[in-house]
């Protein structure tokens, strides 16, 4: 059951329940808490590999075809990032694994922050 009171009036109960000893924060870690971050583990997150972008004149787009083979500016042999999240996490080779696409890690980027993202 939850339960909602005016900050005022929750404010001054938290006060009196530590004054009486009947409340206090929990320190160490919680079982809540483990269960929590054990079952975030399994949330999915939006993964690809990417292309480095590279542009295509209007024309081009407008005749693609099924059949036609669009080419890249990108060599063959060099690895394309894998983007977790919307960031680049590392780059990769793709490859197949039986009938299903995959990639093979070939370096882990470094993480930046949003904030050195903006400074890059």
């Amino acid at each position: 059951m939850n339960v909602a009171f005016p900050a005022v009036a929750s404010n001054a109960l938290l006060r009196k329940l530590g004054q009486d000893g009947g409340y206090s924060r929990h320190r160490g870690p919680s079982v809540t808490r483990e269960r929590m971050t054990e079952h975030s583990l399994s949330f999915p997150f939006e993964f690809a590999l990417g292309m480095p972008c590279t542009k295509l004149a209007i024309r081009t787009l407008l005749d693609l075809k099924p059949g036609d083979v669009v080419s890249f500016p990108h060599r063959a042999e060099s690895p394309i990032e894998g983007i977790v999240a919307g960031r680049a996490l590392y780059e990769a080779f793709p490859m197949r694994a039986g009938s299903q696409r995959a990639s093979r890690i070939s370096r882990m980027l470094p993480y930046l922050s949003e904030n050195e993202e903006e400074l890059a």
